[in-house]
């Protein structure tokens, strides 16, 4: 599946190559053959997946904590069953601030600048938002 997060990384490399292939041969978003358009969709669908900090910030804020909360309700599951307690999934060593700051520094910021170099509207609008998301969680951090 295109949003499994899981191929998060190979997906950003895969398509960093094809921008600088695009490059390369001056090719514009028309002039790409069918399988590189395929793997930018499913690079874009990826990112729909994961552009919650990338809205404004009430926004932003709001479906982060609804996301905690299904975290943790798993990880409380997990626990009750004996099982490791998965990432971001213990209610008593997560904090939000850092792990939207987290998320948003090495997760969807790199891969919507990479988007953005492709689409020019994502550089101007969700990126900028993105980079005003990052500076709140990393203040709230700093005062915890």
């Amino acid at each position: 599946l295109a949003t499994d997060m899981s191929h998060h990384f190979s997906s950003v490399s895969c398509v960093e190559k094809i921008v600088a292939e695009m490059r390369i041969q001056n090719l514009s978003w028309s002039g790409l053959n069918q399988i590189y358009v395929e793997t930018v969709m499913n690079f874009m669908l990826h990112l729909a997946d994961i552009s919650n900090p990338g809205k404004p910030l009430k926004v932003a804020k709001h479906w982060a904590n609804c996301a905690l909360s299904e975290f943790f309700a798993q990880g409380d599951l997990e626990a009750e069953k004996g099982l490791p307690v998965s990432l971001l999934c213990d209610r008593n060593s997560t904090e939000l601030a850092s792990s939207q700051r987290d998320f948003i520094r090495f997760i969807v910021l790199p891969a919507f600048e990479v988007l953005g170099s492709i689409i020019p509207e994502v550089k101007r609008i969700v990126v900028p938002q993105l980079l005003q998301n990052l500076e709140y969680w990393e203040s709230m951090v700093e005062t915890d």
